[in-house]
């Protein structure tokens, strides 16, 4: 800010946050994705996706600024040629979520069988996000907390994760232009407990105490009414 605007300011610097270009920094997406799909035809459909995926930073002489290698929302600020695991922004207290997997697929199919009753499967797998633990240290000179990442992202991860999902629905015919449709869903058939997050800051009595799990087997009865 110039000296002429503080001056209007009162000296007051305002509050504001900067964003700039990263010197000697720069990412790599390596990725194939394939996919399939099988229109309704002869009483089925399905579609199925893979994707397998490599996503490094590279750190020069230059791009580090600070030596302390810092976890932040984008990932490790200083280790050169480590994963991207951009910590989660979702819904809930989702702190301890870095997004990196190398692979991931999904298959859905339904099946029509005989009396109006449709029979459907969703397969979903990935492999497990990393851990990243950290613990916080004050600078010497600034004093400013920092959270230290202690090892590379792809040092540990979660256990892999599957969910096999299952419905099964019953069409009627109300009038010429009415249907109802009779459905029970079983969310997480195999009732898989994978842990999704633990508690990774280091040193608190805390850590590693596991913070969220897969959901468990659901079942889910409905009603719908089309015109």
């Amino acid at each position: 800010i110039s000296p002429a605007a503080l001056a209007r300011l009162g000296g007051r610097v305002p509050s504001g946050s900067f964003t700039f270009n990263r010197p000697d920094y720069n990412q790599t997406y390596s990725g194939v994705e394939l996919t399939m799909t099988k229109r309704l035809a002869n009483r089925w459909m399905m579609r199925g996706s893979f994707v397998y995926n490599d996503n490094k930073q590279h750190i020069g002489s230059a791009g580090c600024i600070d030596p302390t290698n810092q976890l932040t929302s984008s990932g490790q600020t200083c280790r050169d040629n480590d994963l991207v695991a951009t910590q989660s922004t979702g819904s809930g207290n989702k702190s301890s979520v870095f997004l990196n997997s190398k692979w991931q697929f999904n298959v859905v199919g339904l099946y029509q069988l005989p009396l109006g009753f449709n029979a459907a499967a969703n397969v979903y797998g990935r492999q497990g996000y990393p851990i990243n633990y950290f613990r916080n240290s004050s600078g010497v000179t600034d004093k400013l907390t920092r959270s230290v990442a202690l090892s590379p992202a792809a040092d540990e991860r979660y256990k892999n994760v599957y969910e096999v999902d299952l419905r099964v629905e019953k069409v009627s015919n109300i009038t010429a232009s009415s249907t109802l449709t009779l459905s029970a869903d079983l969310f997480n058939s195999t009732n898989n407990n994978t842990i999704l997050q633990r508690f990774n800051r280091v040193n608190r009595s805390n850590t590693n105490q596991i913070k969220e799990i897969q959901s468990p087997r659901i079942w889910r009865f409905g009603a719908r009414v089309s015109f």
